[in-house]
């Protein structure tokens, strides 16, 4: 029996490593992206369990710890091209060094940094209520925000026991976020904003606390085999 599931799960593997190589080699839309990596990842995850029920508990565990940290990597190089480089929002990443002038940073600074807090929702919502914005627009930049870091509530607790503690996982989230708006302005790309600090630490520690529910807690332990 055993020998059957393994089979199975070497054909699942394959399946996982094409569509994400088709992840890495596509031109289409990051929502399009992200939409083929989960694919990858179910695929990856599913095969990974599958193996796992076929080793004894302890490799099992070590099977599937591995398989979530790949996952994590994942997650980091589509969270860096999205914020840094991807040119369906405009990300121009590393090409802007060239451009780097007093001038230029000048131009960046008053077009596009905000330092005052949630000046920004406040605006998008003022566009909505007026007919400027509309509420998709609106809701994909919001929840975009909130969601788009939200996976660190799953992946720091789970791969690094000291993230456990909320007080050390809320520093690293802003250690994180920070360093990606700092990054975003070295490379003048995208915006620097505080109102996405707010919303990408607050998305993610929501989801930590949610996580912290004993049911969900219990699911997730059974899911990750820890």
């Amino acid at each position: 029996m055993n020998k059957y599931l393994r089979i199975l799960s070497f054909f699942l593997y394959i399946l996982a490593l094409f569509f994400l190589t088709v992840y890495f080699i596509s031109e289409v839309s990051p929502y399009a992206r992200l939409i083929i990596l989960i694919l990858s990842c179910t695929l990856g995850y599913l095969a990974s369990l599958i193996c796992a029920k076929t080793l004894i508990k302890c490799n099992g565990q070590r099977l599937m710890k591995i398989t979530f940290f790949v996952f994590f990597l994942l997650y980091i190089v589509f969270l860096i091209t999205l914020v840094l480089f991807d040119g369906y929002f405009g990300r121009a990443g590393v090409e802007n060094i060239p451009n780097w002038t007093k001038d230029a940073f000048k131009e960046y600074f008053s077009t596009s940094v905000n330092l005052i807090p949630l000046r920004t929702v406040f605006e998008f919502l003022t566009g909505v209520f007026s007919g400027v914005v509309s509420p998709i627009v609106f809701a994909v930049n919001i929840f975009g925000n909130l969601a788009a870091f939200a996976p660190f509530a799953f992946f720091l607790p789970l791969i690094f026991d000291k993230q456990k503690s909320f007080g050390l996982f809320l520093f690293s989230m802003i250690a994180i976020v920070l360093s990606a708006e700092i990054l975003q302005l070295l490379l003048l790309t995208g915006a620097f904003d505080i109102d996405d600090l707010i919303l990408n630490v607050v998305g993610a520690c929501m989801l930590y606390r949610l996580f912290k529910i004993r049911s969900i807690d219990k699911i997730i332990k059974t899911i990750t085999f820890t």
